[in-house]
């Protein structure tokens, strides 16, 4: 595996683990060595990559488990950046491993459902967006065009940005690369897993393809680089 840090390969020498799960030591996952947490990561990054970045979506219910652990992650960071005025070493070092700061963006088609109670066939409708604040597949790049095998370049589809603002997401390639589970066939996604929380809504596109929703994030981040441009003037 690729250990980038002599704090976290002492950990591993020690076969000490990081409480990085919860604030609390006594939590069960806190409680495995530092080896043992990383796999446990890793089946679960691999698993919860599975799922399509473009899609209706999932039921709430089967994210619960990769909430409680991945979503776990950026959660107890926000906590230790609350209650501490720097955190220990050695768990700067491992959130260095996946941090990422900025805008993200999700992509929603449509979903089946069945618009009466007794309809023969369901019919595609584009779903509700739900802030369940539970983790979801973002992406770090707006560009939805390419990459994608399962986004129709003339489909209409629901586009959401966000910013993480002072909390941070899960960069999955760079995260996925240290846990020795990096997906070459995905890595275009360019994911960040990040919860689904209003909060943090930039806005919603509605009504866009993909290479017009590119457009248009093309055109509105180059009106903020001239913004940034213009105050150093």
């Amino acid at each position: 595996m690729n250990r980038q840090t002599s704090t976290l390969r002492e950990l591993e020498t020690e076969r000490l683990g990081l409480p990085i799960f919860s604030t609390s030591l006594s939590h069960p996952l806190n409680k495995l060595n530092y080896e043992s947490q990383l796999e446990l990561l890793r089946i679960v990054l691999t698993q919860f990559r599975e799922r399509p970045l473009c899609g209706e979506g999932y039921s709430e219910e089967s994210l619960r488990l990769y909430d409680e652990i991945l979503g776990a992650l950026i959660r107890v960071r926000n906590e230790y950046r609350k209650e501490l005025v720097q955190s220990p070493k050695e768990i700067a070092e491992f959130e260095s491993q996946w941090e990422y700061q900025g805008d993200i963006f999700r992509i929603i088609d449509k979903a089946y459902v069945w618009p009466k109670l007794l309809a023969k066939e369901p019919k595609r409708r584009m779903p509700r967006i739900k802030w369940h604040g539970m983790v979801a597949s973002w992406s770090s790049s707006f560009d939805f065009t390419k990459g994608y095998n399962h986004v129709s370049r003339n489909a209409k589809y629901t586009f959401l940005h966000s910013n993480t603002g002072q909390s941070v997401g899960i960069d999955v390639n760079k995260f996925s690369s240290y846990l020795d589970c990096y997906n070459s066939n995905l890595s275009q996604e360019n994911e960040i897993i990040f919860p689904m929380a209003k909060s943090y809504s930039v806005k919603i596109y509605r009504n866009f393809t993909a290479e017009e929703f590119k457009q248009k994030m093309q055109k509105v981040f180059y009106k903020r680089f001239e913004q940034q441009l213009k105050s150093f003037i």
